[in-house]
């Protein structure tokens, strides 16, 4: 019995770790269980997604409070979106390859 209860504590151990650990390629995707999304990235010359054309990040952003990597790369985006702040855990962003980094040139030195 002991046996039996150790080995389903640890199957809900490791299927609840694996849970944690989602990577997203849209934002619809990432909607789905915003908790659990840990990196999302869209890229449109790698991903062939809903995305493609994303000008504007949606304000569904802040609900992925568990969210350490962002990758909005290769997108027409016009500006980068205040809700990027509150993303406490974020470790990674990139925004390469869209307008947003010719408008930041200005400011970096």
């Amino acid at each position: 019995m002991k046996l039996k209860l150790a080995a389903a504590i640890l199957l809900a151990s490791i299927a609840g770790g694996y849970a944690q650990c989602v990577k997203c390629n849209s934002f619809k995707e990432a909607e789905a269980e915003p908790l659990k999304v840990k990196s999302l990235i869209i890229n449109p010359y790698i991903d062939n997604t809903e995305d493609d054309q994303l000008e504007e990040v949606p304000a569904s952003l802040k609900t992925f409070t568990n969210l350490e990597i962002l990758f909005l790369t290769d997108l027409s985006l016009g500006e980068i979106p205040a809700s990027i702040a509150s993303l406490r855990n974020l470790k990674e962003l990139s925004l390469a390859g869209t307008h947003l980094l010719s408008c930041l040139k200005k400011y970096i030195r």
